[in-house]
């Protein structure tokens, strides 16, 4: 399986026709959103992709494990502060200045600390071995993205422990 990440409309510019020609050449490819604020279910490119039968989901939701109640609140809370946000941001008042705004930003800062915390206690290369191996993940792709953001580095991290315990046959 070749997996492919990404995290907002640039990347998915880019990989979508890349896995468009994959799954016409019938290589399995699966994508992955990594942002939990970015809507995958109105993107017309990401739905095009789960119309022609490539698994397309939030990196979290698809590998969700459930650590505890802990775990279970800190991701309930992310959702609920990035939907608030989104319900802030997304109505036409007809208010003067950008203070209509704050109670929304707050809830999207919210969210990220929530983010964060839970990426940073939850989501650890033991994460990523389960989300690799689960998949037969062969070969996974990232368009340009720094390690430190969203679960990129433990997913970095398992892989290159995966290769380099792996051997090659010259047959």
């Amino acid at each position: 399986m070749y997996l492919f990440f990404v995290r907002h409309f640039n990347d998915i510019d880019h990989i979508v026709p890349v896995v468009w020609r994959m799954k016409q050449d019938q290589y399995p490819a699966a994508v992955y959103c990594m942002n939990p604020r970015y809507e995958i279910e109105t993107d017309y490119r990401l739905q095009f992709l789960k119309k022609i039968g490539v698994p397309v989901d939030h990196l979290h939701h698809a590998f969700d494990q459930r650590r505890g109640r802990l775990h279970g609140l800190l991701q309930d809370l992310m959702n609920r502060c990035f939907a608030w946000q989104k319900k802030g941001t997304s109505g036409k008042r007809q208010t003067v200045g950008p203070a209509h705004h704050l109670p929304a930003k707050a809830a999207g800062l919210m969210g990220v600390l929530f983010y964060k915390l839970t990426r940073l206690i939850y989501y650890n290369t033991g994460w990523a071995r389960s989300v690799l191996q689960s998949t037969g993940a062969a070969v996974i792709c990232f368009d340009h993205i720094r390690p430190g953001l969203y679960v990129v580095k433990p997913l970095l991290k398992y892989y290159e422990q995966f290769i380099v315990g792996c051997t090659v046959s010259k047959d």
